[in-house]
């Protein structure tokens, strides 16, 4: 069953790959999140929770939280050096509401998904479905289209230092957290890495 469930994914993340400019907004808005509602409600029901202490979780909160900030103080700082740019997100109230709708939504579904299936398995078995959600959750994150569409050294090197190694630890350290606490720690994270270029 998580194995399945993987596949359907990876499915989804190539197909969407290919047809996300040709759909636009239909995509971003509908198809997507409705898409990782469907999937968080099926393995809502029929994948059993884990039993879990979550001992670490306010320990990996706070971890998190110090580490956002430390994040967005330099991100800020860095600006002073190259100059800052404007923002490509939309800063209205409504902007800020569809933000929090297109992407916020599915940061915590994505992560809900992740959670529920690499906590599916049996112990032996557990290492190699970690393994699984990280190479399928960092295709999500690699534009493989543009990747081939591109082939010269300078866009490949540029994709693998710039994309593909920083997705990889990215997916890393959530499969992580995710198996010794579950999805909010992980969700946190992204949600108020965003934020700053959401508010």
């Amino acid at each position: 069953l998580t194995i399945c469930f993987f596949i359907v994914l990876l499915i989804y993340f190539l197909l969407s790959q290919y047809y996300v400019s040709s759909l636009g907004n239909m995509y971003t808005y509908i198809i997507n999140p409705l898409f990782f509602i469907i999937m968080a409600i099926i393995l809502k029901f029929t994948v059993a929770s884990p039993y879990k202490t979550n001992k670490y979780k306010k320990d990996f909160i706070q971890y998190i939280l110090i580490t956002v900030l430390l994040y967005s103080f330099l991100y800020l700082l860095s600006g002073i050096l190259t100059g800052y740019g404007t923002n490509p997100y939309a800063t209205s109230i409504r902007g800020i509401v569809f933000n929090l709708y297109s992407s916020g939504l599915i940061i915590v579904l994505k992560e809900y998904i992740r959670y529920k299936l690499i906590n599916n398995v049996f112990k032996k078995d557990r290492n190699l479905i970690c393994v699984l959600a990280i190479i399928v959750f960092t295709i999500q994150d690699v534009n493989i289209a543009s990747i081939l569409n591109n082939i010269n050294m300078y866009y490949l090197f540029k994709s693998i230092f710039y994309v593909v190694i920083p997705s990889l630890i990215k997916n890393v350290l959530f499969t992580y957290i995710e198996l010794y606490t579950d999805f909010i720690p992980a969700s946190i994270y992204q949600l108020l890495s965003y934020a700053l270029l959401w508010l």
